[in-house]
């Protein structure tokens, strides 16, 4: 399954905020762009560790209040799973670590 472009596409960063995300940047230093994810964040069934990627991003909006992430995995449309969601990330947060 080739889930990179999911994770970078449907990761999305939420901004509590009026302002347009159109210059927030998010990149991931557990793979390439285009890539197959690594098996660690893979769902334990599918022989992966589930374990979260670490996740860096540039150029808030100014005004931002929070961030909220999630992960949706797309490869099962027309269905969609949300793998995880994070919620009241503090607004000066630039990154969460691997897990």
């Amino acid at each position: 399954m080739n889930t990179a472009a999911i994770l970078i596409a449907t990761t999305a960063i939420i901004l509590a905020s009026a302002a347009p995300a159109s210059a927030l940047k998010l990149t991931s230093p557990d793979h390439a762009n285009g890539a197959s994810i690594a098996t660690d964040h893979m769902y334990p069934r599918c022989g992966g560790k589930n374990t979260a990627p670490a996740l860096n991003w540039t150029s808030a909006p100014k005004g931002t209040k929070s961030f909220a992430l999630t992960f949706v995995d797309t490869s099962v449309l027309p269905l969609a799973w949300s793998h995880w969601i994070v919620v009241n990330i503090p607004a000066d947060a630039t990154s969460l670590p691997k897990g």
